[in-house]
């Protein structure tokens, strides 16, 4: 199955390799939210258990400036607004070294309300 992005890439700027991850929770009767269910990047979809080797993609790099990375987003994620994207710094064995959100100073990019810098 082919997966169709959204024409517009989000930069990060990072030495390490960035990965994303997308999530979405569905909202109980109640108000409460169920549980979290990640993308699959590799057939499209969702699911429930996450396993970072189907669920965290790397990031692409800019050929001329390295650190600059692009988060691109599939177009069926981008028109759930139930959806986040979690972006970790990760290593080569898929293992995820810290959350980018909660570096200091960094800008964070939520998918339906868009830039926002997060006081530290």
């Amino acid at each position: 199955m082919s997966i169709a992005y959204a024409p517009r890439l989000i930069p990060y700027v990072s030495e390490p390799q960035l990965g994303a991850a997308f999530r979405r929770r569905s909202c109980r009767p109640d108000g409460s939210l169920g549980d979290s269910q990640w993308w699959d990047h590799e057939r499209g979809g969702w699911d429930n258990a996450w396993d970072p080797a189907r669920h965290l993609a790397s990031l692409p790099r800019d050929a001329d400036r390295p650190a600059r990375q692009y988060l691109a987003t599939p177009v069926d994620v981008a028109d759930d607004p139930a959806t986040i994207a979690d972006v970790f710094a990760i290593a080569s064995d898929r293992s995820i070294l810290s959350d980018v959100d909660a570096m200091p100073g960094n800008q964070v990019y939520n998918l339906t309300r868009g830039w926002s810098s997060k006081p530290y």
